[in-house]
């Protein structure tokens, strides 16, 4: 009689759970747990008899409270990821994140639009998509698999930085993350693994961050790092890399370079390079091709040298020497123009991808003729037409037709990214009049617009919007941009 009544209780709870349109998460997880609790009792009853009474207190624990507990909160992801999943078995791997309690009803569709993805399908239509921390991974691997790094590293770089109150799910951290790590580290990216991984949590997410470390050359404790392996699943395909990370470690440690002394043929090359502005220049544009940081100090510096090699005794010395070779008609003059537009157009593109700030406030003390003021002015038309760039796909005068929820908050990216360059370089002052006159406007009613038009399925990207523009708005002194926007990005974090 007992066992019909408990199976009456769970059909009853999981008729109600199935009928639930709020997510379903409390109901499935009462579910979940009388079911683990009914089959456990039954198990356990079955064990007490054969063991007759000599069961101890923390057995019965186990049995009676753990497992359960286990079973209905980890046991079905588990399942669902590690042994349905690689079987290929997609509509069952759907089917066991519904049934775990961590996952929002509302989250199926999106883990489901994540799994395909996976699988090499494209997105689905606009009306059908909701964006969220799985639709954005899942754009994520999606840049992976059409190599667009780019792409790839702006989206890991807005899902580390989230607003506080942006829901991003714990199972998204495992395994959304987990399966974007692993494809990095399949191409051995492994800087592209250390900022992933940042994202996430679970057994092989820190495996992966480790091993990622110690390829990059970060210390990584050897005994960590076999621990961190123990406990993760990718135990048999890890093993070798694990191996021999820890035996270049302890190789590294037994060896000790001898001391190098300086080399006299590489000081003078290296003061030269240092003196001649030719040779400074070619270096800092082989840098910035490898891809290598580049202190905005260093383009400043080159400036200067370039404006005394440039200035007017040199120019003087430069067309006397093409009279002394007999070449006629102004022609050395207007060789040292062309070279000084060349060197200007140079160093903006090398000033707008270096680190660091152009301070306008020592530009006051050269003259209006100056290279360094000439390349401010450059750098900072450059980083406007490219703000401006940004804008233009969201404006919402131009671009009547809907768009991808997703498309709309990557849009943004271009444009936070756009605007954060514009402030590196230039400076506050430079982009508080840029806010007010070109970005503030044009955002708001953008992101208002997609917000109004989308509801629920904009939530979680537009909160992120107006969470921007509420903290561009607050550093700038705007404040009733502030207090609208901070509303505006509560009211869609609660519909999301």
């Amino acid at each position: 009689m007992s066992y019909l009544v408990s199976a009456t209780v769970l059909a009853a709870l999981g008729a109600a759970c199935w009928r639930d349109k709020q997510g379903g998460a409390v109901a499935r997880g009462i579910f979940l747990l009388a079911l683990a609790a009914t089959g456990l009792r039954l198990l356990a009853g079955n064990v007490g008899v054969w063991a007759e009474g000599a069961l101890d207190v923390g057995v019965t624990i186990l049995i009676a409270f753990v497992l359960p507990v286990w079973l209905c909160l980890f046991f079905p992801t588990w399942f669902a990821w590690r042994v349905l999943h690689p079987l290929g078995l997609h509509g069952c791997v759907v089917a066991g994140f519904w049934f775990s309690p961590w996952v929002r009803r509302c989250e199926i569709s999106t883990i489901r639009i994540f799994l395909g993805v996976l699988r090499k399908l494209p997105f689905p239509p606009a009306a059908g998509v909701t964006a969220d921390a799985w639709t954005a991974l899942a754009a994520a691997v999606q840049a992976d698999e059409q190599k667009a790094y780019a792409r790839l590293d702006a989206i890991v770089e807005a899902l580390t930085h989230v607003p506080s109150g942006t829901r991003f799910p714990g199972l998204a951290r495992q395994v959304g993350v987990e399966a974007l790590a692993r494809r990095s580290a399949t191409r051995r990216d492994w800087p592209a693994v250390l900022r992933i991984t940042r994202l996430g949590s679970g057994r092989t997410v820190r495996l992966l961050d480790l091993l990622a470390r110690a390829e990059v050359g970060l210390p990584v404790l050897p005994g960590r790092l076999w621990l961190a392996w123990l406990l993760s699943p990718m135990r048999l395909s890890t093993y070798g890399h694990v191996r021999a990370l820890t035996l270049a470690a302890k190789k590294q440690e037994s060896v000790t370079p001898p001391p190098r002394g300086p080399n006299p043929q590489q000081t003078r090359v290296e003061a030269r390079s240092v003196s001649d502005p030719h040779l400074r220049h070619v270096r800092l544009l082989g840098a910035a091709a490898r891809g290598q940081t580049i202190a905005m100090q260093e383009i400043l510096s080159l400036a200067h040298a370039w404006q005394e090699a440039l200035d007017g005794a040199s120019l003087a010395r430069l067309h006397a020497r093409a009279l002394e070779l007999d070449v006629r008609n102004g022609a050395g003059a207007h060789l040292a123009q062309a070279m000084k537009v060349t060197v200007l157009r140079e160093l903006t593109d090398l000033a707008c991808v270096a680190v660091g700030a152009m301070d306008p406030q020592p530009l006051s003390q050269h003259a209006s003729d100056s290279l360094v003021v000439d390349l401010f002015r450059s750098v900072e038309n450059q980083l406007y037409r490219e703000v401006n760039k940004a804008l233009a796909p969201i404006d919402s005068e131009k671009t009547k037709t809907a768009v991808h929820p997703l498309v709309a908050w990557e849009q943004w990216l271009a444009v936070r990214e756009a605007v954060e360059r514009f402030e590196q370089r230039a400076g506050q002052d430079a982009l508080k009049v840029l806010w007010y006159s070109l970005i503030r406007d044009r955002v708001w009613r953008w992101a208002y617009a997609e917000w109004t038009e989308r509801g629920e399925q904009s939530g979680w990207a537009m909160a992120m919007v107006f969470d921007w523009m509420a903290d561009q708005a607050e550093v700038l002194g705007d404040l009733p941009a502030t207090a609208i926007n901070r509303e505006n990005a509560r009211v869609a974090r609660l519909a999301a």
